[in-house]
C-alpha cells in the first residue's frame, strides 16, 4: 500500500493540506478555477500533539480529546483501541511546486 501524498494550495487561506483527489474534485466542482498551484509536503512527527483526520484539527495529547468520548471515534481494528482518524504525523509544505490544470474532463500536472 502506497502512502497518499498531500498538498497545500499556494495563495489560499486554507491551512489544511489534502490529497490530489481532493484538489481535482475542487477544480471539477468550481468552474471558475482552471488551475491551482500546489505545494508538495513532507511528513513530520510532532511529539505531544496529534492530528484528527476526521475533523482536520490538531490537538494536544493530554486533552483527552481522542477516544470513546469523541463522536467520530472509530477503532482501527473495529473493536477497541486507537481511533482510525488519529495520527501523530503532520505535513509541512516544501518549496516544490506543481500546477494542477483542468483539461476538459482530465487533468494535467506540471512541475515548477
Amino acid at each position: 500500500m502506497t502512502k497518499k501524498k498531500y498538498y497545500f494550495a499556494e495563495d489560499r487561506e486554507d491551512e489544511n493540506c489534502f490529497t490530489m483527489d481532493f484538489w481535482k474534485e475542487l477544480i471539477t466542482d468550481d468552474e471558475e478555477i482552471e488551475e491551482i498551484t500546489l505545494l508538495r509536503t513532507e511528513p513530520e512527527k510532532v511529539n505531544g500533539f496529534f492530528w484528527c483526520k476526521d475533523d482536520h484539527e490538531m490537538y494536544e495529547k493530554d486533552d483527552n480529546w481522542c477516544g470513546k468520548s469523541c463522536g467520530s471515534y472509530q477503532p482501527r481494528n473495529g473493536k477497541s483501541g486507537a481511533c482510525k482518524f488519529y495520527t501523530n504525523t503532520f505535513y509541512t509544505p516544501t518549496d516544490k511546486k506543481i500546477v494542477l490544470k483542468r483539461n476538459g474532463d482530465k487533468f494535467k500536472i506540471e512541475k515548477l
